[in-house]
C-alpha cells in the first residue's frame, strides 16, 4: 500500500423482497469508511480509488480521492464511434466534469477491435478528457496517440499548472474564434497549452483569439494523428476534422 489502493466492483447490490428492492447504503457506507480509515493509519499520503462500473454510489464517492469513470458508456461507444455522437457536449461536463468530491478518472469502453486500434477515436478521447481536466485510465485506445499527446503535454510540464475550463471566460482572453471548437488551457510558468476540440460531425476553421499581453508570444500547433508541430500565428486558419483535437502550445 506505498501508494494507494484501487477497490473494484464497489456499488450498492439491492436485494429483493416480493416487489421491493431494499439497498444497504448506510451498511456499505461504513463498510468504506473503516476502510478509507484503515488504509490511512497504514500510510496517510496514500490514494483510494474506487470503480463500481456504470452505477456510483453516494456512499462509495464519499470515501474516495478518486472515482473511474465511464463504464456507463460502454453501450454508446458500441453503436457509435465518437462519444459526441451521443452525448452532447453539456451532458458529458456534467456527468464528468464535477468540481466537488474525488477527482475524476476517465475509463474508455471500445471493445471493438477496429475503434480500440483507431488514431482518431483515441485523439477524441484525449481531447474530451483534457477540456474537461480529467484523469485517464489508458484503456481500450491507440496507445501511441495517448503516447504522443501525454509526451507533448508532459515536455509543458504539469506540476504546477492552472486548469481553465471553456465553459468559463479566463482572464487571458484565450478562446477560439468558432464556437464550435472549444478550447479549455493550462497555465504554467512557461505559457500555456490549450486544448481545441471540433465538438461536431464537420470540418471546422478557426483562429485563436487572446488578450493583447500574449500578442507576441510563440505559438506551436502539435497535430498528434500526424505528430506534427508547425509555428503558427493568430492569423493563422486551423482546420481540425470532425469530433478530432488539437493541441497549441503558447510560450515566450
Amino acid at each position: 500500500m506505498e501508494d494507494g489502493v484501487y477497490y473494484d466492483c464497489v456499488g450498492v447490490d439491492a436485494y429483493q423482497d416480493g416487489n421491493d428492492f431494499t439497498y444497504p447504503v448506510f451498511t456499505l457506507k461504513e463498510y468504506l469508511r473503516r476502510i478509507y480509515i484503515a488504509q490511512r493509519q497504514l500510510n496517510p499520503e496514500s490514494i483510494t480509488l474506487t470503480h463500481s462500473g456504470a452505477d456510483f454510489s453516494c456512499p462509495s464517492v464519499e470515501f474516495s480521492d478518486i472515482i473511474l469513470m465511464g463504464e456507463q458508456y460502454r453501450q454508446g461507444c458500441f453503436d457509435y464511434t465518437y462519444y459526441l455522437e451521443f452525448r452532447t457536449l453539456r451532458q458529458f461536463r456534467a456527468e464528468n466534469a464535477v468540481n466537488v468530491g474525488p477527482s475524476r478518472m476517465f475509463l474508455p469502453q471500445y471493445r471493438q477491435r477496429e475503434k480500440m486500434e483507431s488514431p482518431e477515436v483515441a485523439l477524441h478521447t484525449l481531447g474530451l478528457v483534457m477540456c474537461h481536466n480529467l484523469m485517464l485510465y489508458p484503456s481500450f485506445i491507440n496507445q501511441e496517440i495517448i503516447t504522443r499527446v501525454r509526451n507533448f503535454q508532459y515536455e509543458f510540464g504539469m506540476n504546477d499548472a492552472e486548469f481553465f475550463p471553456y465553459w468559463e471566460k479566463n482572464p487571458y482572453g484565450i478562446a477560439s474564434s468558432n464556437p464550435n471548437v472549444i478550447c479549455s488551457f493550462y497555465k504554467n510558468k512557461k505559457g500555456f497549452l490549450l486544448s481545441l476540440l471540433n465538438s461536431t460531425k464537420d470540418e471546422q476553421t478557426f483562429k485563436l483569439k487572446v488578450e493583447d499581453s500574449l500578442k507576441g508570444m510563440k505559438l506551436l500547433l502539435f497535430e498528434p494523428l500526424v505528430n506534427k508541430k508547425s509555428p503558427i500565428s493568430l492569423d493563422s486558419e486551423i482546420k481540425v476534422k470532425p469530433y478530432m483535437a488539437a493541441f497549441v502550445l503558447i510560450e515566450n
